[in-house]
């Protein structure tokens, strides 16, 4: 389980920041203009004033929309429309105020530049629209790393990649670095279990967003040699969105695989179920609480119910063989296996070498020491697991206590399951893995 409670003094920074420059017709700094980053869905204002430099710097921007006000006595209004801020952004947007009154505005609108130059990082963002609209094999999101430049896939399964797929998950190599040399934060919370594995796999539907620092990342993140995954969930907005969805495989949607159409082997059975459901929005608790503007939440489930057949390979005594019996014990060659008297050994003429005696007449023990009958009896008949389960949750909550300040609470468990089932051909396989993401956020000043 992990359950931690992340202060931004401590947690690698996830969201965006804003910065830039403030000048006159003629080019000279503007100090003292009040500069002012308001969000569009969650109607959260972030302020900041600029310096003798007319340099301003606003952090703490979750990802999202913004409009970008600057005021300063005798000149006309700056206003900045359709900022889109994704995760770990660092925009620069430069302000050139014209003279006039504050009472005017001048609005520009108009896509921000693409070129960073308030950071040296290499990375690549996967939107949220590209998590829900593109196939990801399973819908994992870590599968989409595969595109990205400066990633690649070290794992040798090309299979579906399902929540408990933690091999392919952690078998990437990224920047040049090796596997297990790789950092994944969480909202701002480290999601790497000591092992350097990543501990907890979001659901599609709770992630608003991607991005993976292939390098030059900023020195928050240097423990690592590898790359750096930033990965953040969705916290709500003023207006309340949800999604009900499954997905459903079985073997009639699917072609056979390549072995079983060369032994000419059907198809095998195999269902597949993917369920789950996402709700984001603002607190809200008649005549008791109003979270418009300032407090929200999100929760979301993925549940998966998989059966496929499938077989493992097990060497186990025939029943003759448990009393001892071992006449019909043969070796590769179809030719019996000769079963020696360890008693029998005793060093040779030579010095060197030893000798034992034949095998056991009829290849048949006349006795078997009680605790080997015990043991054999016990386990050698004993069914192998073959039905497992995994159930996933996450949590995390935020609050801004103040415009300058905020906390947060990420939760994440994930709980394994097994049980047995009797040894036949082909048994079936069940899996029930689950994942609970729910996030939910204070923002804003405290009323």
């Amino acid at each position: 389980m992990l359950a931690v409670v992340a202060a931004t003094a401590v947690a690698q920074e996830f969201r965006a920041t804003l910065a830039g420059e403030v000048t006159d017709p003629s080019g000279a700094a503007v100090a003292g203009a009040k500069v002012a980053a308001a969000s569009v869905e969650r109607n959260v204002l972030y302020e900041s004033t600029t310096n003798s430099a007319g340099r301003y710097y606003i952090q703490f921007l979750l990802p999202g929309k913004y409009t970008v006000t600057v005021q300063k006595a005798g000149f006309k209004t700056f206003v900045r429309e359709d900022i889109s801020l994704l995760a770990a952004d660092r925009l620069a947007i430069d302000v050139k105020l014209d003279l006039g009154p504050v009472a005017d505005t001048v609005t520009v609108s108009g896509d921000v530049t693409l070129l960073q130059t308030e950071s040296a990082t290499r990375q690549a963002v996967i939107e949220n629209r590209i998590l829900e609209n593109v196939p990801s094999g399973g819908r994992n999101l870590y599968a989409l790393q595969y595109d990205e430049p400066g990633v690649v896939k070290a794992s040798t399964y090309w299979g579906s990649m399902e929540l408990y797929a933690f091999g392919n998950v952690n078998g990437v190599a990224i920047g040049g670095g090796k596997t297990g040399e790789n950092e994944t934060v969480l909202d701002g919370v480290t999601n790497t279990k000591s092992d350097r594995g990543v501990a907890f796999v979001p659901s599609l539907n709770s992630t608003q967003e991607f991005t993976v620092q292939t390098n030059s990342y900023d020195a928050q993140f240097g423990r690592v040699g590898g790359g750096v995954t930033l990965i953040n969930l969705k916290s709500g907005t003023n207006s309340l969105h949800g999604q009900l969805f499954e997905y459903f495989k079985n073997e009639k949607l699917r072609a056979n695989d390549w072995a079983a159409n060369k032994n000419g082997n059907p198809k095998q059975a195999f269902k597949n179920n993917t369920f789950g459901f996402e709700l984001d929005g603002p607190f809200y608790i008649p005549k008791l609480l109003d979270g418009r503007n300032k407090a929200f939440f999100m929760i979301s489930l993925e549940g998966l119910r998989e059966h496929a057949q499938g077989g493992q390979g097990r060497t186990l005594p025939l029943p003759e063989q448990l009393k001892g019996d071992f006449s019909r014990l043969f070796n590769g060659d179809g030719g019996l296996v000769t079963i020696y008297d360890p008693l029998s050994t005793k060093l040779g003429p030579d010095g060197r070498t030893y000798e034992r005696r034949p095998s056991i007449p009829r290849l048949t023990l006349p006795a078997m020491d009680p605790a080997t009958r015990t043991i054999t009896r016990r386990f050698c008949r004993r069914p192998i697991p073959t039905t497992r389960g995994l159930e996933k949750w996450t949590t995390c909550s935020a609050r801004k206590a103040a415009s300058r300040s905020a906390m947060g609470r990420p939760h994440g468990s994930t709980s394994p399951s097994s049980s047995g089932a009797t040894i036949r051909p082909s048994p079936a396989t069940s899996t029930h893995p689950r994942a609970w993401p729910a996030t939910g956020a204070r923002t804003g000043p405290t009323s």
